[in-house]
């Protein structure tokens, strides 16, 4: 469910959401607690699946890309043109907001074919998180379910 915090003209800004700045929203309706809230649904094949979870850490090397992340945003602050990267740093200007996507996106089921945001290689063990002009590298091991975040960067 999304909250609006303003809408400007033709622009509805909202909180609330799994969401990247700039992601169309195609269709938005008020909650009405009569129609919407569905106390005894069920979740249908979700409740059977069995949750695929990994463990992630974080290296120092990649904390320290993060807190370097935060202090080069003023850097983007008047870039515009085609790599305007502006919305995407506002939407990460809170790390902890970015370090919880990453998390999201490798925690359950991060081999999933039709995830094409994670690139790996099963020889070197390494891989590649794309996350609009960031790239999350990590090590992984399958047979721990571990990821090791290492580097944090720009495209």
């Amino acid at each position: 469910m999304a909250k609006i915090q303003k809408i400007d003209g033709n622009k509805i800004c909202v909180t609330g959401t799994d969401l990247l700045n700039g992601t169309p929203i195609l269709d938005i309706k008020p909650y009405v607690p009569e129609y919407d809230s569905h106390p005894v649904s069920a979740t249908g094949w979700l409740e059977t699946e069995e949750l695929d979870t990994w463990t992630i850490t974080w290296d120092q090397q990649a904390m320290s890309d993060l807190a370097l992340m935060g202090n080069s945003q003023h850097l983007f602050q008047n870039r515009n043109g085609p790599d305007d990267h502006r919305p995407l740093l506002q939407h990460f200007a809170d790390l902890e907001r970015f370090e919880d996507l990453v998390e999201r996106q490798l925690r359950h089921r991060p081999f999933d074919k039709h995830r094409h945001r994670i690139k790996w290689n099963d020889e070197t063990n390494l891989g590649t998180l794309s996350l609009g002009p960031w790239r999350v590298e990590f090590a992984f091991s399958r047979m721990k379910k571990e990821f090791q975040i290492l580097h944090v960067k720009m495209g």
